[in-house]
């Protein structure tokens, strides 16, 4: 083995970890800050190898996720009225459950292709 097949041997549980804890997130959102975190720190270890790829595609995933969940929640909370029981406030919750659904089909379409490129050993090339 070279220094470059030792390296990506090293840091696979890692990306793995990632793709785990992406999926977990779908249903305890705060786990995601987990995925910065392992990716802040092997960040440098996953340079010039086909793992780099599969991080890039994951904190895309995951700052998309957040920046779509925070835009949600602060729509739901200046939004929402104090009667609770206008049409608005109803179309506000349904929109806001919908556009989360629609969220995490998208993470689960980026976990799919990310899991297979990952299975086959190879970079993202998406």
């Amino acid at each position: 083995m070279n220094e470059n097949e030792d390296k990506v041997e090293e840091n696979k549980s890692k990306v793995l970890r990632m793709y785990i804890i992406q999926g977990v997130s779908l249903v305890l959102p705060i786990a995601i800050f987990l995925v910065f975190y392992i990716y802040w720190r092997a960040k440098e270890d996953l340079k010039s190898t086909w793992l780099e790829s599969h991080g890039h595609w994951q904190i895309k995933t995951a700052m998309i996720y957040m920046a779509v969940m925070l835009f949600v929640i602060a729509v739901i909370v200046l939004g929402y009225g104090a009667d609770h029981t206008s049409i608005k406030d109803l179309a506000l919750l349904m929109g806001a459950f919908i556009l989360i659904g629609v969220l995490n089909v998208w993470v689960l379409y980026r976990l799919y292709v990310g899991l297979v490129q990952f299975g086959e050993s190879s970079a993202i090339t998406k």
